[in-house]
């Protein structure tokens, strides 16, 4: 009988209500033909997700908000030459890497960086959170303006950051993106 391919993640709840990573979606999925090789044919992948920050307060106010602290989450299941094709571009990736020298070496991108963006909340004096969160000082001054909100209200940077790099990658201090990124942040260069 066909079986389902589990994966369990004991991450932060938001991850629930952003969606499911692209990470753990090929993760899954690489690790489907291994389980068929094994003789156990697959009919479906699922994420379990333990939220190490779920509030049961959120989740009465919220309805977007998980009602349990543990979710499970569908994961689309690719067809057997999607993932040979995915498996086979990541190998040759990895081996022309091999040849080149840290600083030629390709970028990661936003999302293999997790990436979050910097924001500008407006915030509201004696209020816990923001009134508005923007991408841009421009349209958070623009808001403040149009909405002729008063002196209580100001604007609160919220630094963007590459969590998987500041947090979890421990190759960062060796990684010439990361410290041109660190340069960048605190305005020097090399």
């Amino acid at each position: 009988p066909p079986h389902t391919l589990d994966d369990y993640k004991f991450t932060s709840v938001w991850t629930v209500i952003f969606g499911l990573k692209t990470d753990w979606e090929q993760q899954l999925n690489c690790y489907k033909p291994f389980y068929e090789y094994a003789g156990f044919p697959v009919k479906e992948l699922r994420v379990h997700i333990l939220g190490r920050d779920w509030s049961r307060t959120k989740a009465l106010q919220n309805h977007n908000y998980p009602k349990c602290e543990i979710t499970t989450m569908p994961v689309p299941m690719w067809d057997n030459d999607k993932i040979k094709d995915f498996v086979y571009e990541r190998v040759l990736l990895h081996q022309a890497c091999e040849k080149l020298s840290d600083n030629d070496l390709p970028l990661c991108t936003p999302d293999e960086r997790w990436e979050k963006p910097t924001k500008y909340a407006i915030i509201k004096e004696g209020r816990k959170s923001a009134v508005r969160v923007l991408d841009t000082l421009e349209n958070a001054n623009q808001y403040i303006n149009e909405k002729n909100l008063d002196d209580k209200h100001s604007i609160v940077l919220r630094e963007g950051e590459s969590t998987r790099c500041e947090f979890y990658c421990h190759l960062r201090d060796y990684c010439s993106q990361y410290k041109m990124m660190k340069e960048k942040e605190d305005g020097t260069s090399a």
